[in-house]
């Protein structure tokens, strides 16, 4: 029935079925989407109103990328085996900081070496933003800890700020 239903759907459009329907008991409005797979993404919310929930799923999916980064991916937070709660929410919050600091990096590093981001055979990025940011900036704090190299520092500072310094790799 889904696929008869959203056999229409181009990638990329969103489709909301314009009534609730009931899934075991409870009323629930579906999205649907296309991926750039042809893959269908489907939604069920509780959420009744006309709120796009795809636009929701997809700013949810960001944080679960943070939570990733978080356990693996360079920060390995449950290698800590930190278990008092006010520990704990400062590493957090230092992570958090990193992880966007990495990020801010790694989108300035993509847009003015665009060769830094090579794809695979399938045509996905081989490394992510962040990963490409967190490369740079921990070479960026090593030339400054291990060689004393200020200017490289105070560049990757400035990436905490609204108009960073160009990055020369």
């Amino acid at each position: 029935q889904i696929k008869t239903l959203l056999r229409h759907l181009s990638p990329h459009e969103t489709f909301m079925l314009a009534r609730a329907v009931p899934v075991y008991g409870v009323k629930v409005r579906l999205f649907a989407k296309r991926d750039a797979d042809n893959d269908y993404v489907i939604i069920a919310t509780n959420n009744l109103d006309h709120t796009d929930a795809m636009a929701l799923y997809s700013r949810r999916w960001e944080i679960e990328t943070l939570f990733s980064c978080f356990k693996g991916r360079g920060f390995n937070l449950e290698d800590t085996h930190l278990t008092q709660l006010d520990r704990v929410s400062k590493l957090v919050a230092v992570c958090a900081l990193a992880f966007c600091w990495s990020y801010r990096i790694g989108i300035k590093t993509v847009q003015q070496h665009p060769k830094r981001r090579k794809l695979k055979k399938h045509g996905r990025p081989q490394q992510s933003l962040f990963a490409i940011g967190l490369d740079v900036l921990i070479d960026g704090l090593r030339e400054y800890f291990f060689a004393g190299n200020r200017r490289v520092f105070e560049v990757l500072i400035s990436y905490l700020s609204p108009s960073p310094r160009p990055l020369r790799l």
